[in-house]
């Protein structure tokens, strides 16, 4: 299957813009189209009354509607969505697919997802031809308390957080770091929770050392899950180090599918680095994605006694789901080994902080009392043997 169409040089003569008009905002340039082509214009088509027939018999002829549509003036499911994925429906035509019927419905969905994939790969590479001041767009707005940028800008964190979960406990820790109001630190933050589900289980009945275990285990939860994040941070280094030896003698022009097809045993895994480049649009322009990057994965089959789950995000944790799956195939047909190799360098910056920030999360825990046993023990089952130098969060 070939891969999309890349947008084609601008001419001497100009381009044609696509200005959508409101009665109460100003103009908006959604779309910039190479001089001589025009967006795709659809007829929407006449209603169908249910007078004298049944739903059934309705809904049939309306799909058979929409595929005549769709194979007589190739409908797009972008003028229904924000994405190819996100409006798709049968009768649409995709590129280089052709039209989507029942039969072919999941081959085309994941078409679908690579196609998003590939604008998205465009617009970050191909920026719009005016200055983004000069475009009448309507930005999204941002609060100011945006986790994602709290982290990164945080010069004791300065990394992007890899999903929803993770997010939120970073920044519920650096509350806790260098404040008065908790002079314990972190283990005044895992004593709460400690007393907390102490007290859900005294009033779900139970009595004694039964209390003291669910407080200690809802302990051991939140730690194991800081641990997950620490190890994913290491494993993704050493997958993106050996991207970056790669893209140092690989043909630079090259494609990233192309450079790190399997060779001499050696294998690579392009997973980390589209999780970053996603994350990094995802800060700036969350409108661009159809679905949440950040969204978090839970795989409760592990063979460590110590834990009975592992959290991760969607790119790296167990086999991705089909649309992100295309997506990272997209990612990689679409991008050269010469555009990759300073955005591993960034990756490869960004977990090496994300590494540091939860070691000396544990480091923390260490020194004090009540939880630094559970704290080395956990740091024990990552580094062989615990690092023994010290580092204030």
């Amino acid at each position: 299957m070939t891969s999309p169409r890349q947008q084609e040089e601008s001419s001497e003569q100009g381009e044609l813009l696509h200005v959508a008009i409101s009665r109460t905002a100003p103009a908006e340039i959604i779309g910039v189209y190479p001089e001589g082509s025009f967006a795709e214009v659809t007829v929407q088509p006449e209603a169908l009354t249910l007078e004298g027939t049944t739903q059934a018999v309705a809904a049939e002829r309306l799909k058979t509607q929409h595929r005549r549509e769709g194979q007589a003036g190739k409908h797009s499911p972008l003028s229904r969505g924000e994405s190819y994925l996100e409006g798709l429906r049968p009768g649409d035509f995709l590129p280089d697919f052709g039209p989507v019927k029942d039969s072919n419905w999941e081959a085309a969905k994941l078409r679908a997802a690579q196609l998003d994939s590939a604008r998205r790969i465009n617009e970050r590479t191909n920026p719009p031809i005016f200055p983004r001041e000069l475009v009448a767009e309507v930005e999204p707005i941002r609060d100011p308390s945006d986790k994602l940028i709290i982290l990164r800008d945080d010069e004791r964190a300065g990394f992007l957080p890899t999903t929803n979960q993770e997010k939120n406990q970073a920044v519920k820790l650096l509350e806790f770091v260098h404040n008065p109001r908790y002079p314990e630190g972190i283990n005044e933050y895992l004593n709460m929770i400690f007393m907390r589900q102490q007290k859900i289980a005294q009033n779900n009945g139970l009595k004694g050392e039964e209390i003291k275990t669910s407080g200690m285990n809802a302990v051991m939860s939140v730690v194991n899950e800081w641990a997950d994040y620490l190890q994913n941070a290491r494993h993704s280094q050493m997958e993106l180090r050996k991207l970056q030896f790669m893209a140092r003698t690989a043909n630079q022009s090259s494609s990233l599918r192309a450079a790190t097809k399997p060779r001499d045993g050696q294998t690579y895994d392009i997973a980390a680095l589209v999780r970053y480049v996603d994350l990094i649009d995802f800060r700036e322009h969350p409108a661009h994605f159809s679905s949440d990057p950040l969204r978090t994965k839970t795989d409760r089959q592990t063979d460590d006694m110590a834990k009975h789950k592992t959290v991760g995000d969607k790119y790296t944790l167990l086999a991705p789901d089909e649309e992100t799956a295309a997506h990272i195939l997209a990612v990689s047909m679409q991008t050269t080994v010469h555009k990759a190799r300073p955005i591993i360098i960034d990756a490869i910056k960004d977990q090496a902080l994300r590494e540091l920030f939860w070691q000396k999360v544990f480091q923390s825990v260490n020194k004090q009392d009540g939880f630094s046993q559970l704290a080395a023990d956990t740091l024990n089952r990552i580094y062989e043997p615990v690092p023994n130098h010290s580092m204030a969060v």
